[in-house]
């Protein structure tokens, strides 16, 4: 078991250490540059966008998950951020080509930048994760059909690493 936990740890690792810091930085001036921002996600990615709104939330920004029954209209001063590992979560898909017609600027965390979804935003964020997409791509249809994959750790690794980039980035991004 503790080999699991050094083999996971250093992967993790390996996968911020691709992380640019071109792409630290432009996620940041998003952030300082938005009006309001609203994170989406499904599923365990879901999690991680409410761990990222709390803390935008709590660094002054005005910030919603895209979920809400009481959600404000978007405009285009608006910036989605969208999780997804595998970029294909439908709902995920639909609300960033929706805030797109808006004129949202829409930021896509994903381990697929060739994905539905990275195709909808205007910036990508890889983060490694999953390498192989289930035959059904999109999150909600697969946990209904009872096809969800069983827990393990490869499957939280997307969601670790990105909640390591998200902290970065908060604390780059907290207004003074």
């Amino acid at each position: 078991m503790k080999k699991e936990l050094i083999r996971v740890v250093e992967k993790i690792k390996d996968i911020v250490d691709e992380i640019s810091e071109d792409d630290l930085n432009r996620i940041v001036n998003e952030i300082k540059s938005a009006k309001r921002i609203f994170v989406v996600g499904a599923g365990s990615s879901k999690l991680v966008g409410y761990i990222f709104a709390n803390r935008l939330f709590h660094a002054g920004y005005e910030v919603h998950v895209m979920e809400e029954s009481t959600l404000p209209f978007l405009t285009k001063e608006d910036l989605i951020v969208v999780i997804s590992g595998s970029g294909e979560t439908l709902l995920c898909v639909k609300l960033a080509e929706a805030s797109k017609k808006i004129g949202c600027r829409v930021i896509s965390i994903t381990s697929h930048p060739e994905s539905r979804l990275a195709m909808a935003s205007d910036v990508v964020i890889r983060i490694r994760g999953r390498e192989e997409l289930p035959k059904d791509k999109d999150y909600l249809t697969r946990v209904l059909l009872g096809e969800y994959e069983p827990i393990g750790t490869e499957g939280l690794i997307f969601e670790i690493a990105t909640i390591i980039f998200l902290e970065v980035v908060t604390s780059y991004a907290a207004k003074q």
